[in-house]
């Protein structure tokens, strides 16, 4: 935000070749596969390189100030780009509640010049920054209100061959989870919804991102999906098949080793290695069969084509 060049630079010679932009929702693995891909010498991301790889990595929060209102998910009480009575912001698993989806919600039929020029603006930016020059420097994003906005995103920088990938973890798991208190809202409306009203507002959210997602991959060249649970079973595998849908090279060192330090400053630090392979178990055994009934009603249907299926053991009342 405050480097001086950004006022005497333009960025114009500066290439964008095929970024890369992950889709999801908070919780959802984002950060963890994102942190692998960032790790390529090819990548970089709107705060650093591979040798930054766990530093910010969403649009959405580091150019929280400079990104189009079409475009941003503020989280400072700053020029909040939808105002609602109750869904306060700042938001993270309620932007796409049907009561703020239509708010949110960017299409091809938003673009305007005005608002693809900031936004390249900032990628050409970040690539002369980080790309030190290199030929084939890759961006790389994963702001997740870009879940809802994707076909926008894909009209603004179409001729740069985008590719975009949506990664899903199971909704039974990932709504009950936001609702207990580790969306930043959904801590926030705990003062004044009954948590079975959370759970049905963070289904709702699941529900129409991940189906924004799927209806403009539909029109998007490169698009393509990949579950969180896939890539902590096999890792290797999982990992070298993005790396083809994405064009990179693989490397062992994209993985999670044991001699891998975390950059100095790094959030979520225990999000690297070892992998923790049971993260969905600790919530199923603890779910309520009311708040699964609830999820299953938003969700099942479209969870199913992700192979997700509401857990049999109903036991809790």
């Amino acid at each position: 935000m405050l480097d001086p060049r950004r006022f005497v630079l333009d960025y114009a010679d500066v290439p964008i070749r095929k970024p890369i932009f992950f889709l999801g929702n908070q919780g959802g693995g984002l950060t963890l596969i994102g942190r692998m891909i960032r790790r390529n010498p090819s990548v970089v991301s709107i705060a650093g390189d591979h040798t930054y790889w766990s530093g910010p990595d969403e649009m959405q929060r580091v150019m929280e100030l400079r990104l189009p209102k079409s475009l941003k998910l503020a989280r400072l009480n700053y020029k909040v780009e939808v105002e609602h009575d109750t869904l306060t912001a700042p938001r993270s698993w309620s932007y796409a509640a049907d009561g703020l989806i239509d708010s949110y919600r960017k299409t091809k039929d938003d673009l305007t010049l005005e608002d693809t020029a900031k936004f390249r603006y900032l990628i050409r930016e970040a690539l002369h920054r980080y790309g030190k020059g290199r030929d084939g420097a890759r961006f790389f994003d994963k702001s997740q209100v870009y879940t809802v906005k994707l076909g926008l995103l894909n009209a603004i920088i179409e001729d740069t061959d985008p590719h975009f990938v949506l990664v899903t973890r199971n909704p039974y798991v990932a709504c009950y989870r936001a609702a207990q208190g580790k969306a930043i809202d959904m801590e926030r409306y705990a003062s004044f919804m009954s948590l079975e009203e959370r759970v049905d507002l963070c289904a709702q959210h699941w529900t129409n991102a991940v189906r924004c997602a799927v209806e403009d991959g539909k029109s998007v060249k490169h698009f393509t999906t990949i579950r969180f649970e896939d890539i902590l079973e096999d890792p290797e595998g999982e990992v070298r098949s993005l790396c083809d849908f994405l064009d990179l090279e693989f490397s062992q060192e994209m993985l999670p080793q044991a001699h891998h330090t975390i950059p100095l400053g790094s959030r979520f630090p225990d999000r690297w290695y070892p992998l923790v392979t049971d993260v969905n178990a600790r919530y199923l055994d603890k779910i309520p069969s009311n708040m699964l009934e609830i999820i299953d009603e938003r969700c099942g249907e479209l969870a199913r084509n992700f192979d997700y299926r509401m857990p049999q053991t109903l036991t809790h009342a």
